[in-house]
């Protein structure tokens, strides 16, 4: 009975194992590689501290990716990161990210980006500037000195009291 005991206790940790395993395998990277990086990471920031809670957040927030994808991303973070302090989980995502991108793609991004700062340059939609506001700017613009350029605006001021005045007439102005 002794031994029918201690052969179920083995096999039950076997299957335990084995789930343990698997369930280690289903993240996309294993523990033994999370640990692997991680050690890369402490190696470059001084003040970055591994222990078994780090590697379970690293691997749980880096699950969707593969190792190839996590390795170009330390080798990324590597040379990209300026800070003195290690990435937080979702920088080395992004570093994860972009380090995956290929230089076409980076090469079309660019492209549409110069594209962009083009056409936001010539706006078809705007309202042309009337020729005289743009005549009056001009003179003010190129005056000598902002006392000319307050007098000449005085002068159109009162020129515009005196249409309005003869408009509406004397005794409602």
């Amino acid at each position: 009975m002794q031994s029918l005991v201690n052969l179920n206790l083995v096999n039950l940790k076997r299957s335990t194992k084995r789930l343990v395993i698997s369930e280690r395998k289903m993240m996309g990277i294993s523990e033994y590689e999370m640990k692997e990086i991680l050690k890369t990471l402490m190696g470059t920031y001084s003040n970055f501290q591994v222990n078994e809670y780090t590697v379970k957040a690293w691997a749980l927030a880096l699950s969707d990716f593969s190792l190839e994808k996590v390795q170009r991303g330390v080798i990324y973070c590597l040379k990209e990161h300026q800070s003195a302090f290690a990435p937080t989980t979702g920088e080395f995502r992004n570093y994860c990210m972009e380090a995956a991108r290929t230089p076409e793609y980076r090469a079309r991004l660019q492209a549409e980006h110069e594209e962009m700062k083009q056409l936001a340059g010539i706006n078809a939609n705007a309202i042309p500037m009337p020729q005289a506001f743009r005549e009056m700017m001009t003179r003010f613009v190129t005056k000598t000195s902002i006392r000319d350029g307050v007098i000449a605006n005085q002068a159109e001021s009162l020129n515009r009291q005196e249409a309005d005045a003869k408009f509406f007439g004397r005794s409602n102005a």
